[in-house]
């Protein structure tokens, strides 16, 4: 328990040197925040409960937290997370919990050398047995400072637990589709950075529009106009035969 709240306090931490805000955490969208919630809790409860219903329990909010893990797969860290949960899962549904290794629980100072063997451990752990598989899997990494035994899904879940609060922390990036839509690139072009219309851009735009209009006309002007000077009155003579009248 004690390397688990290092963690959260490791990511806070890391979230808030990095210019990440608590503010911040209100833009993330947080999926299946009951199933959190119920596996924390289950986890809790474990120590208070007899040895048959306390597994169950167990084993229950590990799967709560799976999938609340998988409901927020998205989330920078989350994967590390779920790669923790499904080994510590795995061993303790293997064995019928937590394994510790006797030789950890000395080498963290957790418990006298004497004591060692009238230990009664309570909750998801108990000390290895013969019959434990994969032991590798179970509590055998000692931890002095702390005074507790971790297993290699701790560790990994840990890390997860850090990276996941030092990015929410963080301010979140715009979404690709809003950076490509096309709506967006003409708003961004036509409006200024208080939000108003640019007045170049309008400028430009109205210019363009008065220069199209005159050649959007000019050909049906200037075709009425030879239709007219190719027409002559009755009795009127061509103009070349005026020209050599005036010449003569």
């Amino acid at each position: 328990m004690g390397f688990t709240i290092v963690a959260v306090a490791v990511g806070l931490v890391l979230g808030l040197i990095s210019g990440g805000r608590p503010r911040y955490l209100a833009d993330k969208r947080i999926a299946g925040w009951p199933l959190l919630v119920a596996g924390l809790a289950l986890q809790a409860s474990v120590n208070r409960l007899p040895d048959g219903l306390g597994l169950a329990a167990l084993i229950a909010s590990y799967a709560a937290l799976l999938l609340f893990g998988l409901a927020n797969l998205r989330l920078v860290g989350m994967p590390l997370v779920l790669v923790g949960l499904v080994l510590n899962t795995f061993t303790i549904t293997l064995n019928g919990g937590m394994s510790v290794r006797r030789s950890a629980v000395l080498a963290a100072r957790a418990a006298p050398a004497d004591r060692l063997d009238h230990l009664h451990v309570v909750g998801k752990h108990h000390l290895a047995r013969p019959s434990d598989k994969l032991t590798i899997l179970s509590d055998v990494i000692p931890v002095r400072p702390l005074r507790e035994v971790l297993s290699f899904g701790d560790i990994i879940m840990s890390v997860g637990v850090a990276d996941v609060l030092a990015n929410l922390l963080r301010p979140g990036r715009e979404s690709p589709m809003e950076e490509e839509s096309p709506t967006g690139r003409v708003a961004g072009r036509g409006q200024g950075d208080g939000g108003a219309p640019d007045d170049r851009a309008s400028g430009e735009g109205s210019g363009r529009a008065a220069a199209d209009e005159p050649r959007e006309t000019e050909p049906e002007q200037s075709g009425a106009g030879k239709r007219r000077s190719g027409r002559r009155r009755p009795g009127e003579e061509p103009d070349a035969a005026r020209e050599g009248e005036r010449s003569r």
